[in-house]
């Protein structure tokens, strides 16, 4: 599970990216690839859990918001299946 990490290093992504390949999955927090900061705006925690994935070759499943990210059955929707509501 990936979420935001504002100390996040080569090493821990090394980790994860380990992981990954051990388990075939990478479940996220969210999405957010920005965030708003005093100074504009700052990487997000869909910002690391895009790095990883790429180097995992795999697709995360977020678990957080935007809603919704559940199909009818309660599963996680892989990243990019989901759609913003109405």
């Amino acid at each position: 599970m990936m979420g935001l990490d504002h100390h996040i290093t080569h090493e821990k992504m090394r980790i994860a990216v380990e992981a990954d390949h051990e388990w075939s999955s990478l479940i996220g927090a969210n999405p957010d690839l920005l965030l708003p900061s005093a100074d504009g705006f700052e990487p997000g925690a869909g910002a690391t859990i895009a790095a990883v994935a790429a180097a995992a070759q795999v697709k995360p499943l977020i678990a957080g918001k935007p809603e919704p990210h559940n199909d009818q059955n309660g599963a996680f929707l892989p990243w990019g299946q989901c759609t913003a509501p109405h």
